[in-house]
């Protein structure tokens, strides 16, 4: 058996009783729904991350450590029923890391096979009725050099599960070498969220946020309209690219600093930017940009791995006559309200919107911004092993932009999903170039107007002039 029929065949969860049924989340259903629709829909939700090593590696205590993982959380060892209302947790469970050993090939060979398996990570479709709904292969890149591949379906999993399965699986790893003697606590478990969700006090309140946000999205709706390198499709694709640019330490840094000084967050400040560049590209005045939200977060399930974030349709409006400061203490206020009322998801909203539906463009938000919180260093320190984590590109994507930004220490990477249907790359580094031209300006004096972040640069004005 090669090494990708192994890990499509292997089933982890044979012979295993079933431990609990659970009902399934509105936002899960949504998820489940979305996979029916086809491949590609399906693939927009496979959710992929790495983590590398630098340093000596047991690899048999890795691999305990994965199946640890598997026994602590139970999201990750359930499937779904046909009709996509129970989700069917397995009483045990096991993640083997499929090997890959690199260390023979010359570098080119090399960058390319590692290339090959994450491209057939994202582009392999999960089961949800059979499972697993996770797949690791460990890759032997150098001497002392490893790159664990995990892959996920999202309806088990979500970007904040992902920061709760290094931190879980590289505690268990300390622990395996001798370098902790503290077990991890005891994680909450899906389906005491999947219970909290259906009780009397929160359906009460997604009933009341449902209502704050009939009243925010009331008619007319904003169409945000990009300008395309070529013909809209009359049926949307899947197909995306990732474009990766990193942000300048000094300017990150000043980032920080100009967002206290303008009382804002670093999120509205990142957020509101984008939202003004997009506007600057589109001559809207008015735009609406998807922003997930984890449930997880704060509360009593920031231990617990599952699908657990919900897509909040932020409405801004763009005043290029006002101080910055000023429509960044806006963005705040509008953040902080979505926030507050994150507890009806985004799929009962849209059915209670009169919004057309189009079957060439996603319903209501095209557009999605997200801001990574960083892991703390110590999460993933284990003695001499360095820890590097970050996401995987994916080959599809429900939405026609979706900018991530991330931080590690100093650095502010982002990272940008397009549609390759709609757009080119270059197209897609020109926008960012003009959002981070936009950043730097906002960082040296947020009381310009809003018009001064976004007006031509230099590279701008020579294009115009070439083309003049």
């Amino acid at each position: 058996m090669n090494e990708a029929q192994q890990s499509v065949d292997y089933d982890p969860f044979a012979g295993s009783v079933l431990e609990k049924v659970v009902p399934t989340t509105e936002a899960q259903r949504e998820v489940w729904l979305a996979d029916r629709l086809g491949r590609e829909p399906s693939l927009a939700y496979n959710e992929s991350v790495s983590l590398h090593f630098k340093g000596p590696l047991d690899t048999r205590v890795l691999q305990s450590a994965l199946d640890e993982l598997i026994a602590r959380h139970e999201a990750l060892r359930s499937t779904f029923s046909d009709d996509g209302l129970e989700m069917h947790v397995a009483g045990e469970g096991a993640l083997p890391a499929v090997p890959h050993d690199f260390r023979a090939l010359d570098a080119p060979a090399r960058a390319a096979a590692i290339q090959a398996v994450l491209d057939r990570e994202v582009e392999t479709r999960f089961e949800l009725g059979t499972g697993p709904l996770i797949r690791a292969h460990l890759l032997a890149v150098g001497h002392e050099d490893h790159q664990l591949v995990l892959t996920a379906h999202h309806i088990v999993c979500d970007g904040w599960s992902f920061g709760v399965i290094a931190r879980d699986l590289m505690q268990a790893y300390r622990l395996g070498v001798g370098l902790s003697s503290t077990p991890a606590p005891a994680a909450a478990g899906f389906g005491e969220f999947a219970v909290d969700l259906v009780s009397a006090e929160s359906v009460k309140a997604a009933a009341d946020d449902e209502q704050y946000w009939l009243l925010h999205l009331q008619n007319p709706l904003p169409v945000l309209d990009l300008p395309t390198d070529r013909a809209r499709p009359a049926r949307r694709g899947f197909s995306s690219r990732r474009l990766d640019v990193a942000l300048p330490d000094a300017l990150a840094a000043s980032l920080r600093g100009a967002a206290g000084r303008a009382g804002v967050t670093l999120f509205s400040l990142l957020c509101g930017t984008f939202a003004a560049t997009l506007a600057r590209l589109t001559g809207a005045s008015e735009l609406i940009v998807g922003v997930p939200s984890a449930a997880q977060a704060g509360g009593p399930f920031e231990t617990m791995v599952g699908h657990a974030v919900n897509m909040l349709p932020m409405r801004f409006a763009i005043d290029l006559d006002a101080p910055a400061r000023h429509y960044l203490a806006a963005v705040q206020t509008t953040v902080l309200d979505a926030q507050d009322h994150q507890r009806c998801t985004f799929g009962e909203i849209l059915k209670k919107l009169p919004i057309a539906r189009d079957a060439s463009r996603p319903t209501l938000v095209s557009v999605v911004f997200n801001l990574d919180d960083p892991l703390p260093l110590d999460a993933l320190a284990a003695g001499p092993l360095h820890t590097g984590f970050g996401s995987n590109p994916r080959r599809f994507e429900n939405f026609e932009l979706f900018l991530n930004v991330t931080q590690a220490g100093p650095a502010v990477r982002l990272e940008c999903q397009y549609n390759t249907q709609l757009f080119d790359e270059a197209t897609v580094r020109r926008w960012l170039a003009l959002y981070a031209q936009a950043l730097e300006r906002c960082a040296v004096d947020a009381s310009q107007p809003l018009a001064a972040l976004l007006a031509p640069g230099a590279a701008d004005l020579a294009l115009l002039e070439r083309f003049n």
